[in-house]
């Protein structure tokens, strides 16, 4: 599984990459949405965890985007955010098109049963 990690934030994306490739999955990493999809024209991409606050495009940006690209749409995105964590935050994250938004920090455990369901198609929020 090829895992697009999405964040500013050097040590999240390193965290991230560390979970992911304990689990045996590939991780390509962006630093905000224009590498993103840059990354996303590059290789395929199997899901994407991106934070929202970024430079260039940031989350919401991104996933307006992917969600409006026919090749990329289908691609589940998951929010991990610990600056936008309002009901209204997360109401809006979810309306783009997002299938989950998590809170940092992240229970590892409970974030990898979140990523096996959503790649499995599994149970939704």
């Amino acid at each position: 599984m090829n895992i697009l990690v999405v964040d500013d934030d050097a040590v999240h994306r390193l965290l991230l990459r560390a979970i992911f490739t304990a689990e045996q999955m590939n991780v390509v990493a962006a630093v905000d949405g224009v590498e993103a999809l840059a990354a996303l024209e590059r290789e395929p991409i199997d899901a994407i965890v991106t934070d929202i606050l970024m430079p260039k495009m940031d989350g919401y940006a991104l996933v307006q985007r992917i969600r409006t690209d026919p090749k990329m749409r289908h691609i589940p995105v998951v929010f991990l955010s610990a600056t936008y964590i309002t009901p209204e935050d997360k109401a809006f994250a979810l309306s783009l098109g997002a299938v989950r938004f998590l809170e940092k920090p992240v229970d590892t455990e409970e974030f990898l049963l979140t990523i096996a369901e959503i790649l499995t198609g599994g149970p939704s929020n």
